[in-house]
């Protein structure tokens, strides 16, 4: 799976920007930046990947792996604090969506609410914890699909479904696709754990699910505007997206502008001048999850503000750097 991804996301886009396979780089571009095509970003690439793999397969690193021990509580305990988690999300659902108009209005705004077109309230901190959802959704589904409990299975089962469609709210109310993918790769976690095996038909599923939401996510999200219109309004703009856009030839260019930012963010890294950040993000993305009224702290912008500036000249919606650029910007 860490293969899969690594190729996704950089090796992939990387050899369609280097070969400009038709014309990926005037067709990828993100505002008036340009691929470079630039040696460093191409080694940075292939010098990432294997000291990833050596890093994965270190001595190191299973020494670390085998300090984590997964524990097993009762069933009672596991309902108890999945109930807790998904209360707490449901909470933080509902005061998220207050300082928009409500929960069905930031539905409808989400893709201008991720753009900046639609400024956010001081409310916007409880976003943090609107995925609390997804581990309940993990809970529920060990208990209701692996376990042997008989009674208050059809109750779990209503609990499960809860979840799913709390953590189906939580994703959308951010306009990202990416919490969607982790979502979903979650649950295979918890079949890989639950059953100690790898299952290439469950594999396939999980994976092709993921490929489908990267590719029509963005169409989803921007059917959402038709909301306040009724459900049927919101299906019948999704339709219609996918019929104006099923008239047109497949292009590996639709494929690759789902993985392309890591590339570009990389990219960016080295044909930018900026103060080295010696990793800070890390501590002030900690400390960031705590209200600013009661630190009373400062933080500088972040490495994605930074990071979209310099792919596109300004900050209309974050670029998240990846690993590799988060590295070069943190070290050079």
């Amino acid at each position: 799976m860490a293969n899969l991804i690594f190729f996704l996301v950089y090796a992939f886009p990387g050899f369609v920007l280097s070969a400009n396979l038709e014309n990926a780089r005037h067709e990828l571009n993100w505002g008036n930046t340009l691929y470079t095509d630039n040696p460093q970003t191409v080694i940075a690439i292939f010098v990432g990947y294997i000291l990833i793999v050596i890093g994965f397969y270190s001595k190191s690193a299973e020494k670390f792996g085998k300090t984590i021990t997964i524990k097993s509580y009762s069933d009672n305990v596991v309902i108890v604090f999945a109930i807790l988690l998904l209360l707490f999300s449901c909470l933080s659902i509902q005061i998220y969506g207050s300082q928009y108009g409500g929960v069905m209005v930031a539905l409808a705004k989400s893709h201008l609410i991720r753009s900046t077109t639609v400024e956010s309230g001081n409310l916007v901190f409880f976003k943090n914890f609107m995925f609390f959802s997804f581990f309940a959704s993990y809970l529920l589904a060990a208990l209701v699909f692996f376990s042997n409990l008989k009674k208050g299975k059809f109750i779990l089962f209503s609990l499960f479904l809860l979840s799913v469609v709390a953590s189906w709210i939580s994703a959308t109310l951010t306009a990202g696709r990416i919490p969607f993918v982790r979502y979903i790769i979650g649950f295979y976690l918890v079949y890989v754990l639950k059953t100690g095996k790898f299952s290439f038909t469950f594999t396939l599923t999980f994976v092709s699910s993921a490929a489908l939401f990267l590719i029509h996510g963005k169409t989803l999200f921007f059917s959402l505007s038709a909301l306040p219109d009724g459900y049927v309004a919101v299906v019948e703009r999704f339709r219609q997206s996918l019929d104006s856009g099923s008239n047109e030839s497949f292009s590996i260019i639709e494929l690759v502008e789902n993985f392309v930012f890591p590339v570009h963010s990389l990219d960016a890294a080295f044909n930018n001048h900026y103060p080295m950040r010696l990793f800070l993000d890390i501590y002030y993305g900690v400390l960031s999850l705590i209200p600013e009224r009661l630190t009373n702290m400062e933080f500088p912008e972040t490495l994605s503000f930074e990071n979209t500036a310099n792919i596109i000249g300004s900050n209309e919606f974050a670029i998240p750097p990846g690993i590799l650029a988060f590295g070069i910007y943190s070290m050079s």
